[in-house]
């Protein structure tokens, strides 16, 4: 609650900030971005009231050239012993964008990797997948921004439990979903 209030208290100083030293996102002479490397964090558990999950935190890589970005994530969940859960899940992908002013939209696809184990047991649950996205990006700042990117997630699922006598306990499967519904993504760039 006290991270909120101080947000909103810092958002105003934001905006003056950024008009007092705003600069162009792009380099004059050449037309060519001035910071090509981007780190971003999701912050939606930080300033939402409905969490997603209580430990899982989602950090972005991309690295931009002319009008396109090749895209890296990890995110990680881990649980202590008596909640139950570790997970990793890895993306890779390309991005095409169009900055305008200080707006920029892109599309891309992701390929990704997702495995979770449980604690306790000794079941397990990979997934190989690929995502079709679309997004939307604000410069605040010459090296600050706040995105979102929305995906449709099509999955290849595999569940393992080697302690069970059930077909469904070791079986696979497809899944489609939209995946990064109000995720808020804050980046610096560099």
């Amino acid at each position: 609650m006290v991270f909120i209030n101080t947000f909103i208290k810092l958002i105003p100083f934001l905006f003056l900030f950024n008009h007092a030293f705003s600069q162009i996102l792009t380099d004059s002479a050449s037309g060519k971005r001035k910071f090509r490397h981007e780190v971003g964090i999701d912050i939606s558990n930080t300033i939402l009231i409905v969490r997603k999950a209580e430990n899982m935190y989602l950090l972005n890589y991309k690295f931009h050239f002319g009008r396109h970005a090749i895209r890296s994530g990890l995110n990680l969940k881990y649980q202590t012993p008596h909640d139950g859960e570790k997970s990793i899940d890895y993306r890779l992908g390309f991005e095409w964008n169009r900055l305008i002013n200080k707006w920029e939209f892109f599309y891309g696809v992701d390929l990704s990797f997702s495995r979770k184990q449980y604690n306790y047991q000794n079941n397990s649950i990979t997934k190989y997948g690929i995502s079709p996205l679309i997004g939307f990006r604000y410069y605040f700042s010459p090296r600050f921004s706040i995105s979102t990117e929305p995906k449709l997630n099509i999955l290849y699922i595999l569940y393992k439990d080697p302690d069970s006598f059930s077909k469904s306990g070791n079986s696979e499967g497809f899944d489609a979903s939209l995946g990064s519904i109000g995720i808020i993504l804050l980046n610096f760039h560099f």
